[in-house]
């Protein structure tokens, strides 16, 4: 994931310009620096109305800053999202728990309607759950919707079984000899050319496979496993990156070809990518071993990208440094979903990162040193502001090697995708369709490598400031709850 600078002292200005000109009479955004306490969370947050330069504005309810939920006439002009989003109303806010209308004094934004308790506790860079908004945040209610982004479905999924891999008799086998194939892209493929909707169940032998594997959306559901439980024994491994050259119209990885591109580019980077709905894998290791030695820009190198729903990975190690594992959906207004159970995951930089819906769950995240040293972010999400669930770290443990240094890495960061700079950033505000990473990390175990006074970093990838209130620009939803260790907060 690349991570373009900005200038921030510039942003103000542009916002009044944008206000004057870009908004046509009715502008998402309102200047100013009033502010009024949030709304008691509930559950389902309702939509705010639109709100100009500080002039009276219907705030959200729910919990802190998704889905319209920003500051001052950001607030109007949210949308309805379930599982929770803080209205912003103006200076004086509604009724706590309902989201009525706030009435902003102009050039005064202010957070939420008055009354109701704040959705956080902690401190302004490290803010945690509170025991009451922490019920929207399980789970269960980050796997229960999928579909459009205004208008999702509930069907209730509950993959926390996991893969069980006990009774499947395999259609094909991968393995040097004796198998229906050699190569895992092959029997993928198979699958694929045979069609129907049924699951089929592809057995892979223990050994080093090294190739570049794509599930296009068209397959059906596959069961991709290992009967060795030793996930390290039966590894899929490759070594493209985002800067690596290309032959125009030869493909990357073939589930995003870029055809027309003379580097791989990160999506097209992947080891093993999945794009199809359905897809499983238990007991491997998918790695991008991309020697950066000598390389000093574009080394985003995928070891797993998903872009399908419901997919389950049991007792999988994703290994790579920059951008391990990209978790995507099929555009920002589509919610597509992921569980990652018992599994192992390493990087150095951004490496749990996207715009897809992610729950991790009894796994360890290990940051490693050897390339960056002491400097790192683990979970980057670039949740559409729409949606209210982005990634979800549940009963986790974060590591470090030995060479890491105490108090130096951060849990994470905003993604602001598709933002090049706050300029940018600010005029997808504006447009009311945005990024604005949502990430919990919830009752896990944090290492004595995590930053305690800030453990989110202090600013986005476009240079956003962190902030856990709404301001001119949205605030964070980067939440922290219940965690142990010696990284976790006092």
């Amino acid at each position: 994931m690349s991570t373009p600078a900005s200038i921030f002292s510039s942003f103000r200005p542009l916002l009044l310009g944008l206000a004057a000109s870009a908004c046509g009479g009715v502008c998402l955004v309102t200047l100013g620096c009033g502010e009024g306490e949030p709304s008691s969370p509930t559950p389902n947050g309702t939509s705010g109305s639109a709100s100009v330069s500080g002039a009276s504005g219907t705030g959200g309810t729910g919990l802190g800053g998704a889905a319209g939920a920003t500051s001052g006439g950001m607030a109007g002009g949210g949308v309805t999202s379930d599982g929770g989003v803080v209205g912003n109303g103006g200076t004086t806010g509604g009724t706590a728990g309902t989201g009525t209308a706030g009435t902003g004094t102009a050039g005064s934004a202010g957070n939420g309607g008055a009354g109701g308790s704040r959705p956080t506790t902690g401190t302004a860079t490290r803010p945690l759950l509170t025991a009451e908004a922490a019920a929207g945040f399980t789970v269960a209610k980050y796997l229960e919707k999928a579909g459009p982004v205004a208008t999702p479905v509930a069907d209730n999924w509950d993959p926390t079984p996991g893969v069980d891999i006990t009774t499947l008799t395999p259609t094909y086998r991968v393995a040097a000899t004796g198998g229906t194939d050699t190569t895992i892209q092959s029997a993928i493929t198979k699958a694929v050319t045979a069609g129907g909707t049924a699951r089929v169940a592809i057995e892979v032998a223990d050994g080093t496979y090294r190739e570049v594997v794509c599930v296009p959306g068209a397959a059906p559901p596959i069961t991709l496993y290992s009967r060795n439980p030793d996930a390290s024994a039966t590894r899929i491994v490759f070594n493209n990156y985002n800067g690596k050259p290309k032959e125009a119209q030869t493909p990357a990885n073939p589930c995003n070809p870029a055809l027309g591109d003379l580097t791989h580019g990160t999506s097209g980077s992947p080891t093993f990518a999945a794009y199809s709905a359905g897809f499983q894998a238990k007991n491997l290791t998918i790695e991008n071993d991309t020697d950066e030695t000598g390389i000093t820009s574009n080394v985003q190198a995928v070891a797993l990208s998903t872009q399908g729903d419901k997919q389950i990975y049991d007792n999988v190690r994703l290994l790579g440094n920059q951008d391990t594992f990209l978790v995507k959906s099929p555009n920002a207004a589509t919610i597509t979903r992921v569980y990652v159970t018992k599994s192992f995951i390493q990087g150095d930089t951004d490496f749990i990162f996207g715009r897809g819906t992610l729950v991790v769950d009894a796994s360890e995240i290990r940051f490693v040193s050897a390339r960056q040293g002491s400097k790192g972010y683990a979970i980057v999400p670039s949740t559409d502001a729409r949606n209210p669930f982005g990634i979800l770290i549940n009963k986790c443990k974060f590591t470090a090697d030995a060479a890491t240094m105490p108090n130096t890495i951060h849990l994470g960061r905003a993604w602001d995708e598709s933002g090049k700079d706050v300029a940018t950033y600010a005029m997808l505000v504006a447009s009311g369709v945005y990024p604005n990473g949502q990430a919990v990390i919830r009752e896990s175990e944090l290492g004595v490598h995590v930053r305690l006074a800030d453990p989110w970093a202090p600013a986005a990838t476009t240079s956003r400031p962190f902030s856990a209130v709404a301001t001119t620009l949205p605030a964070n939803r980067l939440y922290e709850l219940g965690n142990t260790g010696p990284g976790a907060a006092p």
